[in-house]
């Protein structure tokens, strides 16, 4: 949104603070159903809220009373201008795009049609899920736990990694 001039980056600023703070406890939140894994996501979060409570603290009122990261951000952005970036051709968006297209033209105009397909393909997909943590999620959980979250190094670049693949498309 920023990009594209609806927000500002001083409005942005503070939305990007509260998300990160707000992110860590729904992740936490999403272990609600196993105990364990919920207290020691809930501890993680914790953490981390702290961290970016603290950080919004110190960096907030700074920028409110300089505009440093307006500044800094605005120096960025005027020293990338031109410089391509990366786009990232999704393999099923191949798929899903014509199949949506031809799932709207079918329906028309109909509000009642579109509600039954939302709710049939929401359906759907509540069953994909639900059969995928059944076939997928103890491998995967016992493959991350054993190679991965066993060095502190590799968890943090573990987290990165998938905190960039989430928070930049």
């Amino acid at each position: 949104m920023v990009a594209s001039g609806t927000v500002p980056v001083e409005v942005a600023i503070p939305i990007v603070m509260g998300t990160n703070i707000a992110t860590t406890m729904i992740v936490s939140m999403g272990h609600s159903t196993r105990p364990s894994g919920f207290r020691r996501a809930l501890a993680g979060a914790t953490v981390h809220d702290f961290f970016n409570c603290f950080t919004v603290l110190i960096l907030l009122p700074l920028e409110l009373f300089t505009g440093y990261l307006n500044k800094i951000s605005h120096f960025a952005a005027t020293a990338l201008s031109g410089v391509g970036g990366m786009k990232f051709a999704s393999p099923l968006s191949a798929f899903t795009k014509p199949t949506a297209k031809v799932i709207i033209s079918l329906l028309g105009d109909s509000p009642i049609l579109s509600l039954i397909v939302a709710l049939l393909l929401f359906l759907a997909l509540k069953m994909l899920v639900t059969l995928l943590e059944v076939l997928v999620l103890q491998r995967a959980e016992r493959f991350i736990h054993e190679y991965i979250f066993r060095v502190g190094l590799t968890s943090m670049l573990f987290g990165i990694a998938v905190t960039v693949m989430v928070q930049s498309r």
